[in-house]
Order: C-alpha cells, then sequence, then structure tokens
C-alpha cells in the first residue's frame, strides 16, 4: 500500500497504475460492497509489497556493512512512510472519541492499532469490525511483514532464499486446508491470519529473485492466467449452486466453495505476480497512464482516508435522501465518496506526507 524505492534502483513507473487498480478495487468493495470481488485490491498490494521489499532489501544487502545498519535503515524509511499519517489519523480519531464518543469501540480498537496486531484481534473477535478503522488490519500484516522479512534476506544467501520463498508459496495453502480441516481455525480467520498469507508476499518475493526469462510474451500470460484464474472461480461457486454477487468475479470473501480457501489465494497471488513482471518489461502501457500513476502515488492515503470518508457519506445519507431521488441520492454518494478521498489523499500526499518522504534521503543504504 506504501511505497519505497532504493536510491540505486529503477523506479517502474507503471507499479503506480497497478496501486491505482488495487486501490480502485478496494474502495469499491468498501462502498456498500459495490464491487464483490473488490477486496482482491489488498491481495495486490501483498504481491507489490513482496515484490518491492524483496528488490530493496536484496540490494540494500550488498550494500550495507552491517545487520544493524541495514536493518536501522530500512525500518527507518519504512516509518517514514508509514506512521507520519498513521499516527496523524491516530490523533484525529482520538480528538473526535473524546469529543463524541464515537466510534464507541475506539477505546478497544486503539491498542491493537498502535501494535499493529488489529488483524489478530479480528480474528480472535477482541476487537469489533468498524467501518472508521478495520481496514488498517491489512496494514498491520505488512508491518509484521516489514519486521520479519529484512532478517530472513539478511540471514539467507540467495539460493537458500528462493527455496524458502518456493516453501512459503506451497506451504501457505496447505497450511490453510490444514487449519481448517482440523477445526483449528474458521474461514473468516484465515483472512486475517498472517502466516497463511505468506505466500502473497512470496509471489511479489519470486518475481524479484528468480531468473523468469523463460517467460516470454508476458501479456498473453497475464490474460491467459487472468482468464484461466476468472473460469475457476466462476465453476468452483457454480459447482455448490451460485450464492454470491456476480461482481464478486467468482472469488467472494473468505471463499467457501469447493476448497477455493486452498487454492483461490494461491491463483489471485499468480495472476498478480505475472501483471508485476509484465510491468517490470512495460508491456502493458495502460498502467503508465498519467492519471492511474497520480493515484498510485497517493494510494496510501487513499486506503488510510477512504473508510472514514465512508462514514461521513453515510451520516449524510438521510439528509440526501430528504432532498433527492433514490438515484440522485446514490450517485452524489459514490460520486462524493470518490471526489473527497482523493482530494483528502491528495493534500495529505502534498503537503504532509512528501515532508517526511524527503527525509528518506538521509537514510541512504551504504
Amino acid at each position: 500500500m506504501s511505497q519505497d524505492n532504493s536510491t540505486t534502483m529503477r523506479h517502474i513507473t507503471s507499479l503506480d497504475g497497478v496501486r491505482a487498480l488495487a486501490i480502485a478495487l478496494v474502495m469499491a468493495v468498501h462502498y456498500h460492497a459495490l464491487l464483490g470481488g473488490g477486496w482482491i485490491g489488498v491481495w495486490l498490494f501483498f504481491v507489490l509489497s513482496g515484490f518491492l521489499i524483496t528488490r530493496i532489501l536484496v540490494d540494500a544487502k550488498t550494500n550495507a556493512d552491517t545487520f544493524g545498519s541495514y536493518l536501522k535503515t530500512f525500518l527507518v524509511r519504512r516509518a517514514l512512510r508509514i506512521f507520519p499519517l498513521f499516527m496523524l489519523f491516530m490523533l484525529i480519531g482520538e480528538v473526535l472519541w473524546q469529543l463524541t464518543s464515537l466510534p464507541q469501540t475506539w477505546p478497544i480498537a486503539r491498542p491493537w492499532l498502535f501494535t499493529y496486531t488489529l488483524n489478530f484481534g479480528h480474528m480472535l473477535d477482541l476487537v469489533p469490525i468498524s467501518d472508521v478503522y478495520s481496514h488498517f488490519w491489512s496494514l498491520a500484516v505488512e508491518e509484521q511483514f516489514y519486521l520479519l522479512w529484512p532478517v530472513v534476506i539478511w540471514f539467507l544467501n540467495k539460493n537458500t532464499l528462493r527455496a524458502a520463498i518456493l516453501l512459503m508459496l506451497v506451504g501457505a495453502p496447505i497450511a490453510r486446508w490444514l487449519l481448517i480441516e482440523t477445526h483449528i481455525l474458521e474461514l473468516r480467520q484465515l483472512y486475517f491470519f498472517t502466516p497463511t498469507l505468506l505466500d502473497s508476499f512470496a509471489a511479489g518475493a519470486a518475481v524479484a529473485l528468480f531468473d523468469l526469462q523463460w517467460i516470454k510474451q508476458i501479456r498473453w500470460w497475464v490474460l491467459g492466467t487472468a482468464t484461466f484464474t476468472l473460469a475457476a472461480g466462476i465453476a468452483a461457486n457454480l459447482s455448490e449452486g451460485w450464492r454470491f454477487a456476480l461482481w464478486s468475479f467468482g472469488y467472494p470473501y473468505h471463499m467457501p466453495s469447493a476448497l477455493q480457501y486452498v487454492w483461490g489465494y494461491t491463483l489471485l497471488n499468480l495472476t498478480s505476480g505475472l501483471l508485476i513482471l509484465a510491468c517490470m518489461r512495460d508491456q502493458i502501457k495502460i498502467f503508465n497512464n498519467r492519471y492511474l500513476v497520480r493515484v498510485g502515488k497517493i494510494s496510501y492515503g487513499l486506503y488510510i482516508i477512504h473508510r472514514p470518508v465512508f462514514r461521513l457519506v453515510v451520516a449524510a445519507h438521510p439528509w440526501l435522501a430528504s432532498h433527492l431521488t433514490p438515484s440522485l441520492v446514490r450517485l452524489v454518494g459514490v460520486t462524493a465518496f470518490i471526489v473527497v478521498s482523493l482530494l483528502l489523499a491528495k493534500l495529505s500526499y502534498h503537503y504532509f506526507e512528501l515532508r517526511f518522504l524527503n527525509l528518506k534521503g538521509n537514510f541512504k543504504y551504504r
């Protein structure tokens, strides 16, 4: 969801376009489930993170003098990207709760948010779901990955690291199957449990580390894999009677049909990884579109901001309904959701986040 670029590596502009796609999917699912399969955008963010962080860390390892300097530089640069806007959100949330006592569950969520463990809070039913803050669960998963992955990369050589990535790619689906079959976890809990999500990060890491030059005509690979993934999802749901919205693309939340929770995430990760590979080779030009790139650059702010904006739109619904027809209420609502989210995220990026991002130049890998 957030982005970082080592000073020695070429910035891949089209990946900002991919971020735009990911945040658009997420916003669509969070606006009254307008797009049932929009949660896939979170997995696209995970695969992107796996690719970019692996790329950054492998490059940093070759330039760092010691493990301490390598880890410190990585964590400081990540902190400058992630924490300022997060802390601003927490500050505003705290002030609003003190003034209004809303959301009522804020005191329960506060420690889980601060410690980036909200995914476990939701998984264990210790923190109620809220439109204001529940999307932070995926940021918690990413932060946990950021703490684990630098250590793994530093202490493993490339061949062993590749073996570890393959183990994650194979092990996570098996773990999902075992945890459900043995009734240790429920399907919805798999969605929040970091170990069962590691294959998404591993898919991105594989693109960064493996020699994939043998894959030619990458655009056709992306199209073919995406088509197969879509067909498999539809078939899985049809096999047990279609119970989900058409716009879930055959991938409803938690994917309960035909063991889809085992292989569905894998297919989504594979498609996302190939999409990133295609962008590396500049083979899908649409993601270089300047408007998509601009949205991608502010995608972290959009991710943080969009759900509170949604709450404001919902709060305004009764007033809108008393003045407008139902169709106009829907149109004004979704337009306000998009425009206000984009505006706030753009202001945040240019007038707040960039002040901290510019400090990253003081912390270079040596």
